[in-house]
């Protein structure tokens, strides 16, 4: 496989996926340099990975136009004439099956998932995985490199590009409300997909009252399915948090980059914390950190032992997890990490 050139990486979502797999490129251009390494994404996360010097171009998906033959007839059509020589499908849903075999490949890499096995030519090396009792999500795609016999010794970490212009755009936001009298700046990420991953927004406003009485200014970032916390926290409008209201990805990612610490439930902004380089404090629930928190020190995790722990449910009526981390809890990690 040595003279492979080209190889698409599928994976169409979500945001702290698409990060997370950002590293197995970077591992792809370790092993062969000259390779084009092209990801296909949804169209909303395209700006995230532009510029990004592991990967050589982006595709962008549209899933509006998921049931348009015409435009699966042109999407097929295009990846075909990029004459890819290996296609790794990291999502393995029906879709993306259906589009890896059509796609004419000659060495197409999934999971062997029932129903979809027969899109593939090769699974991800199941040997490999087979050896680890728990494993986490970075050892999945170190799987299908392990398909392509492809060393997987040379240190796997994800990236994020933050441009100049997001960076100048960052420090605009900031500087307007920076508070002189504070000497640290947080970010702070109270969203998440499942109900059950949220820790509370109260919560979060406790923290960043605590937070500057210990000299540290907030800044909040919310996502356009944070509303009610962005509605909150305006009720507050508590003259030294910085409120960023659903910023582009490029500027989500620079604003990250400028705090020194990210603290931010399970979710996306959780990964592209590590991905601009800023130490992340993430805060778990029904998520397995061991999975889904491959990041190592300075970067930490939280969570409460409780007998439902990592009960991977969406939703949660008792919400013990949760209820168990306590700010102070929070502020012990935060102040251990900047002393």
């Amino acid at each position: 496989m040595n003279d492979t050139k080209r190889i698409l990486i599928i994976r169409p979502r979500f945001l702290g996926d698409i990060v997370l797999a950002t590293g197995l490129a970077g591992m792809l251009k370790k092993n062969w340099p000259q390779a084009k390494v092209v990801y296909l994404v949804e169209k909303q996360f395209v700006s995230i990975l532009e510029s990004h010097p592991w990967i050589d171009e982006v595709l962008s998906l549209d899933i509006g136009k998921k049931n348009n033959p015409f435009y699966t007839m042109k999407l097929l059509s295009d990846i075909r004439s990029m004459k890819f020589d290996v296609i790794l499908d990291l999502f393995v849903n029906p879709r993306t099956a259906q589009l890896s075999f059509l796609s004419r490949v000659p060495v197409r890499i999934g999971l062997n998932r029932r129903g979809r096995s027969w899109a593939y030519t090769k699974f991800a090396e199941s040997q490999h995985l087979a050896q680890l009792s728990k494993r986490s999500v970075i050892d999945d795609y170190l799987g299908y490199l392990y398909a392509l016999g492809i060393s997987t010794s040379l240190g796997y970490s994800t990236l994020i590009p933050v441009t100049h212009t997001a960076r100048q755009d960052a420090l605009s936001i900031i500087n307007a409300k920076r508070s002189k009298a504070l000497q640290h700046l947080v970010a702070l990420a109270p969203g998440a997909s499942w109900p059950s991953k949220h820790w509370g927004i109260h919560r979060f406003i406790d923290l960043a009252v605590q937070l500057e009485k210990n000299g540290i200014q907030s800044i909040f970032v919310l996502g356009p399915k944070d509303q009610a916390e962005v509605s909150q926290l305006n009720q507050i409008n508590h003259p030294s948090w910085i409120i960023v209201n659903n910023p582009s990805l490029k500027i989500l990612g620079a604003l990250i980059q400028q705090a020194e610490i990210l603290i931010s439930n399970d979710a996306g902004p959780m990964h592209i914390g590590p991905a601009v380089g800023t130490t992340t404090l993430g805060i778990f629930g029904p998520g397995n950190p061991e999975i889904w928190f491959p990041y190592a020190v300075p970067h930490q995790s939280i969570h409460a032992v409780v007998p439902c722990s990592f009960c991977g449910m969406d939703f949660c009526s008792l919400m013990a997890c949760m209820d168990h981390i306590t700010v102070q809890q929070l502020i012990s990690k935060i102040s251990q990490i900047l002393s």
